[in-house]
């Protein structure tokens, strides 16, 4: 695996397995596959914006601004 994320994205194994293994990097994927079982995400890709908004699959850039306007108005 670490040979794939070397040749498609330039990340080194020895990289990919020191974020595995860092508590901080564990905490936040466990924090967002919980999020996701909590929406019931099913697509790729699945957006999950300030833990409270989702988007599934490709979205146009006029759906992400009016979804940041959203949040904005309400800060």
């Amino acid at each position: 695996l670490g040979d794939v994320y070397k040749r498609q994205v330039g990340i080194s194994p020895a990289g990919v397995q020191q974020a595995f293994s860092d508590p901080h990097y564990t905490d936040v994927l466990e924090h967002n596959y919980q999020l996701s079982l909590a929406y019931n995400t099913k697509s790729v890709p699945s957006f999950i914006v300030n833990d409270e908004y989702l988007l599934t699959g490709v979205q146009p850039c006029d759906t992400w601004s009016k979804l940041f306007d959203k949040i904005l108005k309400t800060k």
